[in-house]
């Protein structure tokens, strides 16, 4: 609906040039035929046959414009308000993914990155769909319109005018190559500048202890220094693209002029015409305008799309398969590594080979060895934060693979050896593991902890 409000409203634009040429050559007309012809502005406009001439278009002029003015609303609101829907349902959709890929994608990447994939690209996608689409649009339509009442009036004229046309065309061509090359360069750079920010806030407290602040800031600086030197060297090609822009606007408008005086000599156009076709140039420079602007918007979605896309294309290879026993609810505690080996995604070194233990229910039990060891390998395979290279993993005698992910992470309480509190109160920090927690059971938990004299 939004694209056929866009043409409608076009449809109307294009008349107002039409009344505008049909009241200035009914003027000229009158003046010709006319015995006595009225003196002044204020006698013109009072005169019985020249104010009704301007009253009468002059209504037609409002209408039209009032009518266009509502389409144009009508697709703003379609087209924008459809565009920031499907923003929402990405933006979401992205998050979801992300909170179920396993933690081998967040080894490969910088916090800073998978941030701004979130986030900036998510908008930067949103306008393909909103603004470029429209753009898009109403640039056809309305240069569709534009060129057919164009030739309707003098074919002869219109080529003139639209000579410079294909060198905008050629150009903006070559300009959306660049800009489509320097998007995505551009974006990378910006999640490395925004992974440096984000690493420097987490770890203030390691900077200022140990001084580091010029450091952190010079590093800061160094990532921003690149940043600001590409976007430049964009925003120098995109200064380029508008004064080369207004350049052949204005060199159309000053060929129709000495065309179009050419031809009202000869008698084969009137002065209305000439008005009719520099409000069609004038039309035609929005248009032409958004093209630059469309490409741009374009290529820089298309940038963030792929990047958004290599998050929604990853494989999600921690799931529930089709052998999950969904009758298992709860879980007693018995652990059981039979030839357990795991290594890293990517590397070639074990970390665990051929690891065999057992762990009753109820039975507490120490792990201990040297850095590099393996030690929290072993707590991060439980939860199936990774799934072990060779052997299997039992939890009550039952392979955890065989097991819903969601009810064997419900069943077991992690304390990891890199402490992380959430921007919220206390109590929903101490709740966050549970759905239903009171305040009882909040209170009981730091009870357990030792903390909560403290707190």
């Amino acid at each position: 609906m939004g694209s056929l409000y866009l043409v409608a409203s076009n449809f109307f634009l294009v008349w107002i040039p039409i009344l505008i040429r049909r009241t200035i050559d009914q003027v000229q007309a009158y003046k010709k035929s006319a015995a006595t012809v009225p003196d002044g502005i204020i006698d013109i406009l009072f005169s019985p046959e020249t104010g009704w001439i301007l009253a009468k278009n002059s209504l037609l002029l409002v209408g039209t414009a009032v009518l266009y003015g509502l389409l144009l609303f009508a697709t703003r609101q379609t087209l924008i308000v459809t565009s920031r829907k499907i923003e929402f349902d990405l933006r979401n959709d992205v998050f979801s993914k992300l909170l179920r890929l396993p933690q081998k994608f967040y080894d490969k990447r910088k916090s800073g990155d998978v941030y701004v994939r979130a986030t900036e690209d998510v908008s930067k996608t949103r306008e393909y769909f909103g603004p470029a689409y429209m753009y898009t649009i109403n640039t056809f339509s309305r240069a569709g319109f534009v060129i057919a009442m164009m030739f309707i009036v003098s074919p002869e004229l219109t080529w003139w005018a639209l000579l410079p046309l294909p060198f905008l065309s050629a150009f903006a061509y070559w300009v959306s190559g660049y800009i489509n090359d320097y998007s995505r360069i551009i974006q990378e750079q910006y999640s490395t500048l925004a992974g440096r920010a984000q690493e420097a806030f987490s770890s203030i407290r390691l900077i200022k202890a140990y001084n580091r602040e010029k450091y952190e800031q010079q590093r800061f600086e160094d990532e921003s220094q690149s940043y600001r030197k590409k976007k430049l060297r964009l925003d120098l090609v995109e200064s380029l693209f508008h004064p080369t822009l207004n350049l052949l606007i204005g060199l159309s408008i000053i060929i129709v002029i000495w065309k179009a005086g050419a031809l009202v000599i000869e008698g084969v156009l009137t002065v209305g015409n000439i008005v009719e076709f520099v409000v069609y140039v004038a039309y035609l420079t929005w248009p032409v305008a958004s093209l630059g602007y469309t490409v741009n918007r374009f290529q820089q979605s298309m940038a963030s799309w792929k990047r958004i896309d290599e998050i929604l294309s990853v494989e999600e290879d921690i799931i529930n398969d089709e052998n999950t026993n969904t009758d298992i609810e709860q879980i007693k505690g018995r652990i059981e590594f039979r030839d357990v080996s795991f290594k890293y995604p990517d590397t070639q070194t074990y970390v665990l080979k051929d690891l065999n233990f057992t762990i009753k229910e109820g039975q507490n039990a120490a792990i201990v060895g040297r850095t590099g060891s393996g030690k929290t390998t072993i707590v991060r395979l439980l939860p199936r934060l990774y799934d072990a290279t060779e052997g299997e993993i039992l939890i009550d005698g039952v392979n955890i693979h065989k097991l819903s992910v969601e009810v064997l992470r419900d069943n077991i309480g992690l304390v990891p050896q890199d402490t992380f509190l959430f921007s919220d109160t206390i109590g929903d920090n101490i709740a966050f593991g549970t759905v239903d927690a009171t305040k009882k059971d909040v209170e009981k938990a730091a009870e357990k902890a030792q903390v909560k004299e403290n707190i």
